[in-house]
């Protein structure tokens, strides 16, 4: 006969919620802080060399094109900032209940910010 542990007893899958307890989502959240932050600053410093060496006309997206026309660099480098405030919040609020979610968001926005700052290297 099987004991009641062994009857009780299920493996827990790899992503669960409680793997990540309160002292490692802070962890998680200031690792995830610092790549999507890092991504996202290489965009925008190279952005920003792209701006001033090439001006407007060098950027591909036309909706950021016209924001340069109309707003100049400012505004979007304050969205850029609160862009990375936005993900490394959702991923703090997320990673808890849904912590695969949580991944992709921080996979997604890491990743837009280097091929963005790619783009712009490649641009120069």
């Amino acid at each position: 006969m099987y004991s009641r542990a062994v009857l009780t007893c299920a493996p827990r899958p790899i992503c669960d919620a409680r793997v990540v307890p309160g002292s490692h989502a802070r962890l998680a959240a200031a690792a995830v802080l610092f790549a999507v932050g890092s991504a996202q600053g290489a965009d925008l410093v190279t952005f920003v060399r792209l701006m001033i060496e090439h001006g407007a006309r060098a950027e591909l997206n036309p909706l950021v094109r016209a924001a340069i026309a109309d707003l100049g660099l400012l505004p979007l480098i304050v969205a850029k900032v609160a862009l990375v405030v936005l993900v490394v919040a959702a991923f703090a609020i997320v990673i808890r209940a849904r912590p695969r979610l949580g991944m992709t968001v921080a996979s997604i926005a890491t990743s837009a910010g280097l091929i963005g700052a790619f783009s712009n290297v490649l641009a120069l």
